[in-house]
């Protein structure tokens, strides 16, 4: 994605601005792993998305921020979380 974007822009200033109020310790994890939160594309297995979407609904404006913050306890991931170029 190219620098200063209008996504690029959105997650920064967006995303995580929202997530920073509302999960800051999540946040810093999850901006160690990746800087588009919203715009990875992310292989789950089962299990993780039964858990997502069905054992502990709550929702994010993005489905992928709330898959990651449900994945997250605190700065650590409680699942691997690997971005991959």
């Amino acid at each position: 994605m190219p620098l200063n974007s209008a996504k690029q822009l959105i997650d920064t200033y967006g995303t995580y601005g929202l997530l920073y109020n509302w999960f800051p310790a999540e946040a810093q994890g999850i901006r160690n792993i990746t800087d588009k939160p919203r715009t990875e594309f992310f292989a789950i297995d089962y299990p993780t998305l039964e858990r997502a979407l069905i054992d502990s609904r709550w929702y994010a404006y993005e489905q992928t921020v709330m898959i990651l913050l449900q994945n997250m306890s605190g700065k650590i991931p409680v699942r691997k979380i690997t971005n991959i170029p």
